[in-house]
């Protein structure tokens, strides 16, 4: 039996804490935000303005120094988000990294695999805003004090309750940061991205929940107070993640408006046919052509597998990736693959002693067997 340091034995204790309160989240859970707030001195963030490219963005971060941080915050959080949701797939976010005014990639123009980081971009940037304002680390940030919308049959004893947060204000403030320079461009690349951003945006405030709460003796419920509440970033992020695997394959006619490419390279039919990919990504179906929405991607380039090794394409193929017996078919694209084993080191038995907080395990030592992708 091994007695692990104190500062490990602090760690885990304080990690058992927090899985316990877990439940008892509340609308406001980004601490780490707030403090980095609380770290940054207003001159500081004009300062490090100047590190933005484009002057509108260097003047509107000069005129709302503290909002720098946050963006930064947010935009950490979507590289993280993104390398998480697209682990198992071919392209696996491995060319996101973080850059000062979003997120930046080697990917090829007008894919769909661009349309998946702009718009997780833009929304992780808007939620990092939205949050900061529900806790009141901003200023300029109106709260809804009405029904959102037409008042739902049925609930003529309910009350909006509190700070709703109204997501325009940070809304509005992405879009100027994101969206100025872009709309001064009328190439479908352009005209893509802005709205690809404008879908991220758009996510936050078609993840929001309705929230209510009863009152009322012996709990009659005669009585609701109701308030919305943020998706977290995992669940904008699934809903991101949903419409990347939907995305549609536009191209721009001489009205300048998009219109669907039929049964395209990288079309839902067409994916369709690789049966591999269906079984690994099931929500892909078929589905009559329908009009472009504002909370769709879109994309205008031809299909890239990320198969194969090619830098032009922004792919380094699959050659050597993990992979499991169920998605090595789509995984290793046909390949095959070989098994290998690791030995995974890691505490186990772990138990209490003295009372509450000296923490005693022993060392396990566990096989694993993955796969990897032959070349």
């Amino acid at each position: 039996m091994k007695l692990l340091p104190q500062q490990t034995r602090v760690v885990l204790w304080l990690l058992f804490l927090i899985s316990e309160c877990k439940s008892h989240e509340n609308l406001v859970d980004d601490s780490s935000t707030e403090d980095l707030l609380n770290s940054v001195s207003p001159s500081a963030e004009i300062s490090a303005c100047s590190n933005l490219l484009s002057r509108s963005q260097r003047q509107l971060c000069r005129s709302h120094p503290m909002h720098l941080s946050l963006l930064e915050e947010g935009i950490l959080r979507a590289e993280k988000l993104c390398k998480r949701l697209l682990e198992n797939d071919r392209w696996n976010c491995y060319s996101v990294r973080t850059g000062p005014a979003g997120l930046t990639h080697t990917l090829k123009e007008g894919s769909r695999e661009a349309s998946f980081v702009e718009a997780l971009s833009a929304a992780s940037m808007t939620t990092a805003l939205a949050r900061a304002c529900a806790r009141g680390s901003l200023s300029d940030c109106p709260c809804e004090h009405s029904w959102p919308g037409n008042r739902p049959s049925g609930v003529e004893n309910h009350k909006w309750e509190g700070c709703s947060l109204d997501v325009r204000a940070p809304m509005k403030f992405v879009r100027k940061f994101l969206d100025t320079d872009l709309q001064k461009s009328q190439h479908p690349s352009s005209q893509m991205t802005l709205h690809n951003y404008n879908a991220g945006r758009l996510a936050l405030k078609l993840v929001r929940k309705l929230d209510c709460r009863c009152h009322g003796t012996s709990g009659s419920c005669t009585f609701k107070t109701c308030y919305k509440r943020f998706g977290t970033f995992e669940e904008i992020g699934q809903h991101i993640l949903k419409r990347y695997r939907n995305a549609r394959h536009v191209h721009m006619n001489a009205t300048h408006s998009w219109v669907e490419v039929e049964n395209g390279p990288n079309s839902i039919n067409s994916l369709t046919e690789n049966r591999a990919v269906v079984k690994h990504l099931p929500h892909l179906r078929r589905h009559a052509k329908q009009r472009i929405k504002r909370r769709d991607l879109i994309f205008v380039s031809n299909a890239t597998d990320y198969c194969n090794y090619d830098p032009a394409q922004g792919s380094l193929g699959t050659a050597g990736r993990r992979c499991t017996e169920e998605n090595a078919e789509y995984l290793c694209c046909g390949r095959g693959y070989v098994e290998k084993f690791e030995i995974k080191r890691d505490y186990c038995h772990c138990r209490f002693t003295n009372g509450c907080c000296n923490l005693v395990c022993k060392t396990c030592y566990t096989p694993v067997k993955f796969g990897s992708c032959n070349d």
